[in-house]
């Protein structure tokens, strides 16, 4: 299309909103890795929403690590924010995964509270691709939990 045409040109000369938009091509095309960096790219611009999106696809495939410093700006930036509670899901599950399991409570715990409410409604129930992807606060509580009563 002509309009993503352009949203790639503003996008390669450092516009971050186009970032964005690149970024929900490409997830909505399943290419994560593509997206993930565009994410990046307009996490750039300090909006918090870009920033889980970012972190949210690090830490699904796994890089924790790098995942971390996007997620805890997407935490702290995006309280009270429509993505804030995906956002401290995200964020405690990296936190566990990176040993860090004091830490991980209270961002696991207020997902937890409403993730049912404020994050399932957003995707699809009919898009499985996703829905595999996505982390469960309550059982990531449970497991963090279990592991600081050792």
């Amino acid at each position: 299309m002509l309009r993503d045409k352009w949203y790639r040109r503003s996008a390669e000369a450092g516009n971050h909103y186009a970032c964005f938009k690149m970024g929900r091509l490409s997830e909505q095309h399943y290419d994560f890795q593509e997206a993930e960096r565009w994410y990046e790219r307009a996490a750039a611009g300090g909006r918090s929403l870009h920033a889980l999106l970012a972190g949210k696809l690090k830490a699904q495939r796994g890089a924790y690590a790098e995942a971390e410093p996007f997620l805890r700006e997407a935490w702290e930036e995006g309280y009270g924010e429509p993505h804030g509670t995906e956002a401290a899901g995200y964020y405690g599950l990296v936190l566990h995964r990176l040993g860090r399991l004091a830490e991980a409570v209270e961002p696991l715990e207020e997902a937890a509270l409403s993730w049912d409410e404020d994050v399932r409604p957003r995707y699809s129930r009919d898009d499985l691709t996703v829905l595999a992807r996505m982390m469960d606060p309550q059982q990531e509580l449970e497991k963090v939990n279990a592991a600081l009563a050792d």
